[in-house]
């Protein structure tokens, strides 16, 4: 992974936020599905308010490493069933769906964030079952949040 502090490939920057990207998600940058969730994780973090984008968000538990580096999945909610749904009368931790973003926070610099992955289909299987995946998270979250 290298060296995590800003250097512009891979930060993206929007008031006080810093968001990097993870090894599996700075190729897919371009993608205009991930541009956009980028930007509104970006606006979640700056405001505080995930809007229709985001639902339940949670620490990882397992593994280990995912839970001391704190590691967080939040749900991503499409904006057809968040209609249909009426997930706007739901509170935040019932907003859930079977897509997810994995993310996690810096240790010294909580303005600094680094988007680890993102997983758009079955989420819930992945969170059981893709251990060897979450360890890896898990390690490229320790090596960011002991450089910033």
């Amino acid at each position: 992974m290298g060296d995590l502090r800003p250097k512009g490939k891979g930060c993206l920057s929007d008031m006080s936020v810093e968001v990097f990207l993870g090894e599996d998600v700075e190729p897919i940058q371009h993608l205009p599905a991930v541009k956009h969730l980028i930007e509104g994780f970006k606006h979640w973090k700056n405001t505080g308010d995930p809007g229709k984008l985001f639902g339940r968000d949670v620490i990882t538990r397992d593994p280990r490493i995912c839970k001391e580096e704190k590691v967080y999945h939040a749900h991503i909610l499409e904006e057809k069933e968040f209609k249909i749904k009426r997930m706007h009368l739901r509170t935040e931790y019932d907003r859930t769906s079977d897509a997810c973003i994995f993310y996690c926070q810096g240790l010294c610099r909580p303005d600094y964030y680094l988007i680890l992955a993102i997983v758009w289909n079955d989420a819930h299987w992945f969170l059981d079952n893709r251990h060897d995946q979450l360890r890896a998270y898990g390690k490229e979250a320790e090596d960011f949040r002991n450089a910033n």
